[in-house]
């Protein structure tokens, strides 16, 4: 349940029509709210749905980080774009952080850029500073893909505490195994893709004990796989 107030306005013509929605204010019983600001305005037309969205707004409240959202319209009807401002978010033992996510829709699909970076349990252990660059596109039609514009991406962390060993700062390459993406589903629900990380090493330590791990290579292979 949730209460809100906006200025509406409609028009209806035959089978087609729009409703644009100016300074939206919305509260749940949550405690969730949204608040938009006097220059935030949607448009929404059927049958093509989204026209044009702009303006800024507030996301706060029952148990949500809070966030700050700007949306900016498109060149084109149907085309347009939001950042949403970086976030904290907190648990018992846990913690997520972004950077500032960007996200970008037309009509041919949408695509969301960014980073994370987390803090808590992993593995039956604990990671701290664990970081991980984020780039999904995708498309009604196609599904979607991650990473797909990069040939390499960074996974990092700055601590690591796993089965008594301890890790310090590392830095692992991830990069594409020869396909378009890191990870892709298609519409028909079918995983592809696959990664390697070429010549990994990781330094710590269990107690006083120094430990090395090394490797010539780690591979993913995603081929064939099927989402259930």
């Amino acid at each position: 349940e949730s209460e809100g107030e906006a200025a509406i306005e409609g028009r209806i013509l035959g089978g087609s029509g729009s409703v644009t929605v100016k300074h939206p204010r919305v509260a749940a019983r949550s405690g969730a709210s949204l608040q938009g600001r006097d220059d935030m305005v949607i448009t929404l037309a059927w049958p093509q749905g989204i026209r044009s969205v702009q303006g800024q707004a507030q996301i706060a409240g029952g148990g949500l980080p809070s966030m700050g959202l700007t949306l900016v319209d498109g060149e084109r009807s149907g085309q347009w774009s939001a950042q949403i401002s970086a976030l904290s978010y907190m648990a018992p033992g846990a913690k997520l952080m972004t950077q500032p996510f960007f996200i970008g829709v037309d009509e041919q699909g949408w695509r969301v850029s960014g980073s994370v970076t987390m803090d808590g349990p992993l593995a039956g252990g604990h990671v701290e500073g664990l970081t991980l660059p984020v780039s999904i596109d995708g498309s009604k039609d196609s599904g979607f893909s991650a990473f797909s514009g990069r040939k390499c991406l960074n996974l990092g962390f700055r601590q690591l505490n796993v089965s008594g060993i301890s890790f310090g700062p590392h830095q692992l390459p991830i990069c594409r195994a020869g396909g378009p993406a890191v990870l892709a589903l298609d519409a028909r629900g079918r995983l592809s893709g696959g990664g390697t990380i070429d010549k990994p090493s990781l330094t710590g330590r269990m107690g006083d004990t120094p430990i090395a791990l090394a490797a010539g290579r780690l591979a993913l292979d995603l081929g064939g796989s099927t989402a259930r």
